[in-house]
């Protein structure tokens, strides 16, 4: 399922790049839920793209990664004069299993499907006018199994924009 991810990554980026006109970009931001950490750089790799010379991160939210990272994007000074490419990969298919298909577990098949999208842009062509990102723990309301483990939070990679509920910094 990694695979298939990189290359339908790869090849969604591949698009927005080009419709922007751009031979290549800078900065790569893919966000999942539930896919391995490794999978921006698989995704850089199998598009053909020189991860030495992208720079690579990931976000690890479900639903708003995409928005939260387009927000940092516009917010952080580093990324302004560059070509920014934000990539959601949500095969959540791949977390299917016969179980899920009976009527106590239907839920999670009735709801979920893949998604993927990607987003090319320059943050400096736009304006970030007001920001607030506010981490809320939601006790996994709907449990994924994750394909990696979060790493320990890094205060000093905390934008000034986010807020933290009770909890939320664990």
């Amino acid at each position: 399922m990694v695979t298939e991810a990189a290359s339908a990554s790869a090849l969604l980026i591949h698009n927005a790049i080009q419709a922007k006109g751009w031979p290549t970009f800078d900065h790569l931001i893919l966000t999942s839920a539930f896919l391995p950490e490794d999978v921006a750089h698989k995704t850089l790799t199998r598009g053909g793209y020189n991860p030495q010379r992208i720079t690579a991160e990931s976000y690890r939210l479900a639903c708003s990664g995409a928005v939260t990272a387009f927000i940092d994007a516009l917010a952080r000074p580093d990324l302004q004069d560059k070509r920014v490419v934000i990539m959601a990969a949500e095969p959540l298919s791949a977390l299917f299993d016969e179980r899920h298909f009976t009527a106590q577990h239907v839920v999670i098949s009735a709801i979920f499907g893949d998604d993927y999208a990607a987003l090319a842009f320059r943050p400096a062509d736009y304006k970030l006018v007001a920001a607030k990102t506010l981490v809320i723990p939601d006790g996994g309301i709907i449990r994924l199994r994750t394909w990696y483990d979060l790493p320990e939070h890094d205060e000093k990679r905390t934008l000034p924009h986010y807020e933290f509920a009770e909890g939320g910094r664990e």
